[in-house]
């Protein structure tokens, strides 16, 4: 095993801004080799999940997926882990050869296999520079069998002013070597370091349960830590995703056998404390896929014939598992009736789980209600409907997530952002199916939402890490409705809406 080389990029002028609204833009869907089938993409700009199609080169076929977003919400680049193409879907100036690997040659145009393959940070204290993390995979025999993993994760750094503001990647910091040692396949993830400024980003040894955590900081990425914890995960694990809770408290991890390794996480000093082994009780069809709820409270794993879940709130994790949702043995005809099972999840900006198919077929599945316990979290299945077949979700952290208020590690006084009044929007009104809530609050708000007589129909919380709700009123008698959003210290908006 070598060890980590660090990486100082000494680019330009720092410019401290806010991340937000970096995700509402998902590139999706595949083209046959023709390029006669339509690429599509989800938008939730406007709160909810819509449909486009986007008119690009690059394919979506398979698992590595990552769309990044500017601060107002427009796409500014994507990947799939081969090409990186800018917003005007050209490719991206000096990208060509970012992530070179014997997969990356093996799937080609079509897009990386390799679930959470990449992950792009913003660089801390700059609007124009990122910071990709990537890997590949080469054929190696280890533990008496072939396989195919990671043999490093390199880093690589685009700075969107460059070529006419369309983006390039900076000569000098391309595919740089970041950890030399044999990793897990993907399962890269990301989580805001509790300054509110840096990021930590994990990942694994191979058949080891040994963490790598690097720190990106101003201008630096290097290891600051590695950490043996847990449970050791099987070998062949060509399937499995890895994911942080929204406040950045709770990581889990999962392999494809039915094993889920659940830790606490100090944003603090990045230490992982208190492994809990949890068992996805599926033995006989592979665990693949990972998401935490809105809150943080419940956690879903997926098998490809079942969706469970579990409280991570309760006394005893394992005793509260309870299997929400079960393959229905519907097969999609578009697809030469490929099973609309259930792989990799992607908690939304609409607070929604959305859960793709192991086979490339044309619908998601979504979790509609996924902090609502049980079966009331309902499972929709293949029911979101796609322009062409897809194989894949981006792989995006918390962008939103903010300083950990009080912490010791809360000291960046020099970069403190000035505090804005609490700021509610909410639209449309009159509505008829949702109603969403674009806000920025410091601290955790209640929306309500009261009848003529004063009785409360709905309620949802609002989170500090996030920026906007959807709520669904579509089964509520139309007629003229009160809101009132309130905090454990005062009311900070009321007002009226009508509902159709």
């Amino acid at each position: 095993m070598k060890q980590i080389i660090g990486l100082v990029f000494l680019i330009g002028t720092a410019v401290h801004s806010n991340a937000q609204n970096r995700d509402l833009f998902w590139m999706q869907c595949i083209y046959d080799a023709g390029g006669q089938w339509p690429k599509g993409a989800i938008d939730f700009s406007s709160g909810i999940a819509e449909i486009i199609t986007v008119d690009r080169p690059m394919g979506m076929l398979h698992t590595a997926n990552l769309t990044m977003g500017d601060t107002s919400g427009q796409a500014i680049y994507w990947t799939n882990g081969v090409t990186i193409e800018n917003r005007f879907a050209e490719s991206m100036k000096n990208s060509k050869n970012f992530n070179p690997g014997f997969w990356t040659d093996y799937y080609g145009e079509s897009g990386l296999g390799i679930a959470q393959a990449i992950v792009s940070l913003p660089m801390p204290e700059h609007d124009s520079l990122y910071a990709v993390f990537h890997v590949s995979a080469e054929n190696i025999f280890s533990n008496n069998l072939f396989d195919a993993q990671p043999l490093r994760l390199s880093g690589t750094v685009i700075n969107m002013n460059l070529d006419s503001s369309r983006g390039a990647v900076v000569k000098g910091l391309k595919n740089v070597t970041l950890i030399d040692d044999t990793l897990v396949n993907g399962r890269l993830t990301a989580c805001k370091h509790g300054n509110g400024r840096d990021w930590w980003v994990i990942t694994q040894e191979y058949f080891s349960n040994r963490y790598y955590k690097l720190l990106l900081s101003k201008d630096t990425v290097y290891l600051k830590d590695e950490q043996p914890i847990g449970y050791t995960p099987e070998e062949q694990d060509i399937i499995g995703q890895a994911v942080f809770s929204p406040d950045g408290s709770k990581y889990a991890v999962i392999s494809h056998t039915d094993t889920i390794q659940f830790l606490d996480f100090d944003r603090c000093t990045g230490e992982f404390s208190n492994p809990v082994t949890l068992v996805v009780p599926d033995s006989v069809f592979s665990s693949i896929g990972l998401a935490f709820s809105p809150s943080g409270r419940y956690l879903y794993a997926s098998t490809f014939w079942h969706v469970v879940q579990f409280d991570t709130w309760a006394m005893d994790i394992q005793s509260s598992v309870d299997t929400v949702a079960v393959f229905d043995q519907t097969f999609d005809s578009l697809a030469v009736n490929l099973p609309f099972d259930f792989a990799y999840m992607a908690l939304a900006p609409d607070k929604r789980i959305y859960i793709h198919t192991w086979n490339s077929t044309t619908r998601l599945h979504y979790i509609e209600f996924p902090d609502s316990a049980g079966d009331a979290c309902n499972v929709v299945q293949h029911s979101f409907a796609l322009p062409s077949y897809n194989f894949s979700l981006p792989n995006h952290p918390n962008y939103d997530l903010g300083r950990l208020l009080g912490a010791p590690c809360d000291t960046l006084t020099a970069i403190e952002e000035v505090v804005a009044p609490d700021h509610f929007r909410i639209y449309p009104n009159p509505a008829s199916e949702s109603i969403n809530i674009v806000y920025d609050v410091q601290q955790h708000a209640l929306f309500e939402l009261f009848d003529l007589w004063g009785r409360k129909v709905t309620a949802t919380t609002l989170y500090s890490y996030h920026k906007n709700r959807v709520v669904h009123v579509n089964e509520l008698p139309p007629g003229l409705y009160s809101y009132s959003i309130t905090s454990l210290q005062a009311q900070l908006q009321s007002g009226k809406i009508v509902i159709e």
